[in-house]
């Protein structure tokens, strides 16, 4: 009985999740924001370009990195393997001591630092590979991890695997360079806009993931009486008829003083009534109390809350909310149960809305692409699929490409972040719709590789 009723619940997700057909609407402007806040927003932007063109000049420094080896190593010898390692065995003699060990290649190596979700410092390493299914993975508490040439993951026998090891034998010291000015210059454009400061949601923000009320709650109150017949009409007819209703004006106000004290939750519905009866800026204020995560890959709620976000955040003038909530859509970053490709296929990037603004589009989103160092705290960085997609929809599409082949071909840049322009650039192609056009470019990416260290070139296959 509880598998009909699992399965059964499945299939009523599956039908509410691909029941929602086509992404967001377009205005009378073509662009998914409306004219005013599209008017708030360039006043802004060209404040923050005339800001950014007198700002110092910012160095900025690579990950640190190095070049290693990744080998695998299954079976009885996994132990006896790791204890070599412990004691300084070389890598010619690990290799001729365990012959059946696999080399999986050589990569750029990369350490990031982060902080987990109990807020503890941890580090990870990075490979860029060109087939991504297969990245190795290294990951350890701060506290733990020291730089030496070999780092290892020891697994023990299960009954579902027998025991394996996973070694990395770094070929060079960690090391981070300064990136050539005209690439800082691109991250410090990329802050200059995207302030580190904000966040679109606040600390206290609750997930809302399964929206329902209680019958006796003020905002379920006031939503049963928006339901009569008389409020079945447009906005402007709806504020006149709320102007002359003292009931409707009572049950509003109880909702949205508990709502604004946070002791109730509110809903878009709710919100878009506090858009029209009071502000944008307090319909914005709830917004941002509120996660919206999706019950399935399908589910474009967390989208939609994000969309309207920006919105309000445009049109009042809210930039650093405006801007981050735009890039989290354009890089479809947001909660979900599961994110299938068939999902991600119909999900639009829309950075022409970006492009409208008169920002240097190119420079922003090449610069939350590159990796580094020393970000301000809250940097954002974009995904480099998602963002490798908007290239390809791009007005300036032309002077992408050219920059990003120059970038892969740039010895003075850090070879992680070529890898990563190198990425950016194979799922950029991917989406270029004419096929002679994504052939040439291919060839042209193909040039550009040979520039690469050997160790990088070699693991490189353009299909």
């Amino acid at each position: 009985m509880k598998n009909i009723f699992f399965l059964s619940a499945c299939f009523f997700f599956s039908l509410l999740c691909f029941g929602q057909n086509g992404e967001f609407a377009k205005n009378d402007n073509g662009l998914i924001y409306s004219g005013k806040a599209m008017g708030e927003l360039r006043h802004i932007v060209d404040s923050l370009n005339l800001k950014f063109k007198v700002c110092e000049n910012k160095e900025f420094y690579s990950k640190k990195q190095s070049s290693a080896t990744c080998i695998s190593l299954k079976g009885e010898k996994s132990r006896l393997a790791s204890k070599d390692i412990d004691g300084g065995i070389s890598y010619k003699d690990f290799i001729e001591k365990y012959p059946e060990a696999v080399v999986k290649g050589e990569y750029v190596f990369a350490v990031y630092k982060y902080k987990d979700y109990k807020e503890r410092e941890k580090i990870s390493f990075d490979f860029i590979t060109y087939d991504w299914r297969d990245t190795p993975y290294y990951e350890t508490l701060a506290e733990n991890f020291k730089e030496q040439q070999w780092y290892y993951l020891y697994h023990k026998k299960s009954e579902y695997s027998e025991e394996e090891l996973t070694v990395y034998y770094l070929h060079r010291k960690l090391e981070s360079i300064s990136l050539p000015e005209k690439y800082s210059r691109k991250v410090q454009y990329s802050e200059c806009l995207v302030d580190t400061t904000a966040q679109v949601f606040f600390e206290n923000a609750n997930d809302d993931m399964f929206p329902s009320y209680d019958s006796k709650s003020k905002v379920f109150t006031f939503l049963s009486y928006m339901k009569l017949k008389k409020w079945k009409c447009d906005w402007e007819k709806k504020i006149e008829l709320f102007n002359e209703d003292e009931k409707a004006q009572k049950l509003f106000n109880e909702a949205l003083d508990i709502t604004l004290k946070g002791d109730e939750r509110a809903s878009d519905e709710f919100e878009g009534y506090v858009t029209h009866f009071d502000s944008p800026q307090k319909a914005l204020f709830l917004k941002r109390s509120r996660k919206v995560v999706g019950q399935c890959s399908m589910d474009r709620s967390p989208r939609y809350h994000a969309l309207h976000i920006a919105e309000l955040a445009g049109e009042t003038a809210t930039w650093e909310i405006f801007l981050r909530a735009h890039l989290d859509i354009m890089n479809d970053r947001f909660n979900r149960m599961s994110d299938g490709s068939y999902a991600q296929a119909e999900r639009q990037t829309y950075i022409k809305e970006l492009e409208e603004l008169d920002i240097n589009v190119p420079d922003l989103l090449l610069g939350i692409c590159l990796r580094v160092e020393n970000p301000s705290q809250n940097h954002y960085y974009g995904s480099i699929s998602r963002v490798g997609r908007a290239l390809s929809e791009s007005k300036e599409r032309v002077v992408f490409e050219q920059t990003m082949l120059n970038m892969v071909k740039d010895s003075e840049l850090d070879d992680y972040n070529r890898m990563l322009i190198y990425c950016l650039f194979v799922n950029y192609n991917h989406f270029i719709s004419d096929e002679a056009v994504r052939l040439a470019s291919k060839e042209k990416l193909k040039e550009a590789i040979v520039t690469l260290p050997d160790y990088l070139k070699n693991n490189i296959e353009i299909k």
